[in-house]
């Protein structure tokens, strides 16, 4: 955080201010490469190539359960998984260090997903990451009737998503506050990252502060019955704690440092959430390809087949793990199961 100072961030109290969406406009959408390696090749999809008319009835008892989903894009049997591990860096320290990241999602009040990466520098960010984690959680359940508003039907302000996502934030970093207070430490102590999605019947919103992946999944069919599955990355990548830029929620944090996005739920059949150890293994550096493996992780977790121990193996693969370059890793899933 030594850079941080060069951010110039406006000194505007976060519970006041409900400025334009950052990032929405730019986002790009991304394909899966044809290996777990991320490749600069271009996206499979012609982005010329409109989706087809909607069928028949006569056409549409003909198709697969695959097929019959994009008419269908959002049903009630949604999934969700999610896990956290060591990094083998942190475990081959003396002595070891826990895990600094913390992985959430679930069905109620609506699908979402929630990751916090505590600061590599911060002594006590593991508690603070668990801590945010599990508080923004409740809080969706507590505020159901506002998110479902919000969600479930058409917006008329702009502004709507971007004040539900400040207050989230403000209550990330009350708990890291009170955190500070009862452990008599600084706030710095147990700043963390933070991203959350969730997703309604009409729209779905989205936060990010600090770096890690933010994703989600459509399927769309198009001409010959050919079914694709298109992912995009929501957000703005951040350059990680490496680069020493990292963003944390923390006393510190400015509206200028929260990304948010409020967007059509529409054909969205899975959203995803990583940590900076994890989104270097999915995702390239510039957001634009994502790794096959997220999309083998999406269906098998629609198909009820996508166990913990799944991704927590996966995460300690010897190349997996090389990629992420032995840091924590932590994914938080949920995806659409399909109509029979």
């Amino acid at each position: 955080m030594k850079n941080r100072e060069k951010l110039k961030l406006k000194k505007q109290p976060l519970e006041t201010t409900a400025t334009a969406v950052l990032a929405t406009e730019g986002k790009v959408e991304s394909t899966t490469a044809q290996t777990d390696a991320i490749t600069d090749e271009p996206p499979r999809l012609d982005a010329n190539e409109p989706p087809v008319s909607p069928p028949s009835s006569e056409t549409l008892a003909t198709f697969s359960k695959e097929e019959k989903f994009l008419y269908h894009p959002l049903t009630p049997s949604w999934l969700s998984q999610h896990e956290a591990i060591a990094g083998i860096k942190h475990r081959n320290m003396q002595p070891p260090l826990p895990c600094q990241d913390a992985a959430e999602s679930g069905l109620a009040p609506m699908p979402f997903v929630i990751v916090a990466d505590g600061a590599g520098s911060s002594p006590m960010s593991d508690l603070g990451a668990q801590s945010v984690v599990t508080a923004l959680a409740r809080l969706l359940k507590t505020l159901e009737v506002e998110v479902a508003g919000l969600l479930n039907q058409p917006q008329e302000a702009p502004d709507a998503g971007r004040r539900l996502s400040l207050m989230l934030v403000k209550h990330a970093m009350g708990v890291l506050m009170d955190l500070a207070q009862t452990h008599r430490r600084s706030v710095k102590d147990f700043r963390c990252t933070l991203l959350l999605a969730v997703i309604g019947k009409v729209n779905a919103l989205w936060l990010k502060v600090g770096d890690g992946a933010l994703v989600e999944e459509k399927m769309r069919i198009y001409p010959n019955n050919r079914l694709e599955s298109e992912w995009r990355t929501l957000g703005a990548p951040g350059k990680g704690d490496f680069a020493n830029e990292t963003i944390f929620v923390d006393d510190r944090l400015q509206p200028d440092d929260v990304q948010s996005g409020l967007t059509s739920s529409a054909d969205i059949c899975a959203l995803g959430a990583m940590s900076d150890g994890a989104a270097l293994a999915l995702v390239s550096n510039d957001g634009k390809q994502v790794a096959p493996r997220l999309s083998t992780w999406s269906n098998d977790l629609r198909t009820g087949k996508l166990k913990k121990s799944t991704l927590t193996a996966s995460f300690y693969e010897a190349d997996f793990s090389r990629r992420a370059m032995g840091d924590d890793c932590s994914i938080a899933l949920v995806s659409c199961a399909l109509k029979e």
